[in-house]
């Protein structure tokens, strides 16, 4: 299934968003799909988003990004919703043009009311070389280059 892009609302009235948001929303972007389209880069940002706005997720763009299992009261290795945060590698983007691409592209998604179709309201995504076990528990909506997303039964 093709994807396509709507954006609503991009000439908004300016406000600001708080640049520890743009930064949390910019760093999974890039280590999540910065090796996606465009298309599937914003993808991942509409995931955050619809996260943040659903009563079972953090209600802060950071606090979604950077939810893990915290056992012993530090993040548990590869026990974090987005696998890069807490996979014991530093988080510093060395491809300077992927990483302003980021930065650009999560200042978009937070700033406007930018939606793709196919994702309204899905919570879910995984990278297609993956099952994982919540499977069960999301039903399919769509591909978009490496990912699949669902949304909640």
């Amino acid at each position: 299934m093709r994807s396509s892009l709507i954006l609503i609302g991009l000439l908004i009235p300016w406000c600001a968003s708080a640049d520890e948001d743009i930064d949390c929303m910019a760093e999974a972007i890039y280590y999540e799909a910065r090796d996606q389209s465009v298309v599937g880069q914003l993808a991942i940002g509409v995931i955050i988003k619809n996260r943040k706005k659903h009563p079972d997720w953090p209600n802060t763009i950071c606090g979604v990004v950077r939810q893990g299992d915290m056992g012993s009261g530090r993040l548990t290795l590869n026990r974090c919703q987005f696998s890069y945060y807490c996979d014991g590698l530093p988080e510093t983007p060395t491809d300077q043009t992927a990483w302003e691409l980021a930065n650009n592209l999560a200042r978009l998604v937070i700033e406007s009311d930018l939606e793709i179709d196919g994702l309204y309201g899905v919570t879910h995504y995984h990278a297609t070389y993956v099952t994982p076990s919540w499977l069960h528990q999301v039903q399919y909506r769509t591909r978009i280059g490496q990912h699949r997303f669902y949304i909640g039964k």
